[in-house]
């Protein structure tokens, strides 16, 4: 389907460089938490944090093959996933406040 040998090398880097950057998103995260979070509930931070990680390694796959199935064009696809970014945003705004200052 792809094509041709490079098209597939490259498939094969992009899928590389995408794992890379999540072990990395998630070390930094720890890293994160550790740092802002009072000592009393740092570990039910970081805990919080992996679940909802973990959550999203699971149900992002989930969506986009319900998303693929729909056969939806691909600037729809990418409205929808850019879609959940400010959902993010809102969760992050309603967390500002409370635990974060010291």
């Amino acid at each position: 389907m792809l094509g041709s040998l490079a098209a597939l090398v490259v498939l094969y880097l992009a899928v590389v460089l995408a794992g890379i950057g999540t072990v990395g998103t998630q070390i930094l995260i720890n890293v994160f938490i550790a740092s802002r979070y009072p000592t009393r509930i740092r570990a039910t931070a970081i805990g919080t944090a992996l679940a909802v990680g973990r959550l999203g390694g699971i149900l992002g796959p989930l969506d986009g093959g319900i998303l693929l199935s729909v056969q939806l064009p691909m600037q729809a696809l990418f409205y929808t996933f850019a879609g959940h970014v400010p959902d993010l945003r809102g969760i992050r705004r309603a967390d500002d406040g409370q635990v974060l200052r010291r």
